[in-house]
């Protein structure tokens, strides 16, 4: 009999919403038992009345909008069919299958819908940022997230970060990945080979461990040579893995260890790929006539960072110059006033 007496109460409050000026005198009612009745009684009390309940979830603004006769009713029923497609299953299904972030205007009911959610990730797989805790942590749909959109790891709930499948899959979408997996599978091998191979840079998330692995190294500085970066610092003196990164990457010599930034070796092989990687050759090495002359064939306005004596070198700054005009602008002061002919 009480049960009936409060679906009786909750389908008429329901069905006042939208009946101008009944609804103004309703949400009166609504406003006062919210402000000065509810605060008096007990939370089990409200949970147990399906009356209460209704009147506790009503929000506030939703009763102040129905205040206003005729505009806020058109408001309140705009806003609640838009609510009803939201939580309409087949509606949801049908548009996050064309945007996966649809999702997102899906109810809460629907966010934690297997069905929808799966259909979103697969099309987007960022979507996951707006499923509900508990898919979150459902194995099918990350891995269905992550093979979309890699980086969806980020998303997925710690326990699934540690699971070795999850994240072999989003390393091989996107190795940058690796930043969102466990610390224990940034020290798995197979993992992070996977990660570097798919992009260089992701050797910046992997151990200490592997940073100081030959083989996680070349694989990385084969993908990209900026790679060297994040390379320990004894890999960064290897002369074999900084040749393959500078082959890589112009600049890569940046990243070298000071003793292989004075390697004549090493730099020629840098400088006569791209002349301005002299700028990070060692003192001694910007005053080597050899090494500079390579840099400005390759790159005329190498010559700025030549040492000054060679800005003073007639041929060398005529060498340079030949290849760009505006090195000259690096040349000793002198030969800029006695020009150079070209």
């Amino acid at each position: 009999m009480i049960d009936s007496i409060n679906n009786f109460f909750v389908n008429a409050d329901n069905a006042c919403d939208y009946i101008p000026t009944i609804s103004t005198l309703s949400n009166l009612v609504d406003l006062f038992q919210k402000s000065v009745v509810l605060p008096f009684i007990s939370h089990q009390t409200i949970v147990n009345s399906h009356y209460y309940k209704h009147l506790n979830n009503k929000s506030v603004l939703r009763c102040i909008t129905l205040l206003i006769p005729v505009i806020g009713n058109i408001i309140v029923g705009i806003y609640d069919f838009a609510n009803r497609r939201y939580n309409d299953r087949d509606f949801m299904l049908a548009a996050v299958k064309r945007n996966g972030f649809a999702l997102r205007h899906a109810s809460g009911q629907l966010k934690g819908n297997r069905d929808v959610v799966l259909a979103a990730v697969q099309q987007n797989g960022l979507a996951l940022s707006y499923a509900n805790e508990q898919l979150k942590g459902n194995r099918d749909v990350v891995l269905a997230a992550v093979q979309q959109y890699g980086l969806a790891l980020s998303y997925a709930n710690e326990q699934l970060k540690g699971n070795r499948d999850v994240v072999l899959a989003a390393v091989q979408e996107n190795g940058l990945a690796l930043n969102y997996a466990s610390e224990h599978l940034k020290d798995d091998m197979d993992v992070v080979l996977a990660a570097v191979q798919e992009n260089g840079l992701a050797l910046n998330y992997a151990s200490e461990h592997l940073k100081d692995d030959m083989d996680v190294v070349l694989a990385a500085v084969k993908r990209n040579g900026f790679a060297l970066r994040h390379a320990s610092e004894q890999l960064k003196d290897d002369r074999g893995v900084v040749y393959v990164a500078i082959q890589r990457d112009d600049f890569a010599l940046k990243y070298a260890s000071g003793q292989l930034k004075g390697d004549i070796g090493v730099v020629f092989a840098a400088v006569r790929r791209y002349g301005l990687a002299l700028r990070h050759a060692s003192k001694w090495l910007k005053g080597n006539r050899d090494v500079v002359l390579a840099a400005v064939q390759q790159n005329g306005l190498a010559l700025k960072y030549a040492s000054r004596q060679l800005k003073g070198d007639r041929d060398l700054v005529l060498a340079a110059v030949q290849q760009n005009g505006l090195a000259l602008k690096y040349a000793s002061e002198q030969l800029r006033q006695e020009g150079v002919a070209v």
